[in-house]
């Protein structure tokens, strides 16, 4: 089979907002972008709702994400 690339490709590396709770092997959402989109955590962990997240990959139609840690100086 031939890859074929799409804009929707663009979105890794975005920041998103945890729209509807991601639970550990779960699902939830995540606004990216101004589309609303699925998303899993990549690490599996549960990551609250209003959230900044990190797009890292899209499987399928679901966006894989991390959270973004605040850092305190």
């Amino acid at each position: 089979r031939e890859t074929i690339a799409t804009n929707v490709d663009k979105i890794i590396g975005m920041v998103g907002k945890v729209t509807k709770e991601i639970l550990p092997d779960g699902k939830g959402e995540v606004k990216v972008n101004y589309q609303i989109w699925t998303a899993i955590s990549k690490n599996n962990v549960s990551i609250e709702k209003d959230c900044d997240v990190v797009v890292v990959e899209i499987v399928g139609n679901k966006l894989v994400v991390e959270k973004i840690e605040e850092i305190i100086l």
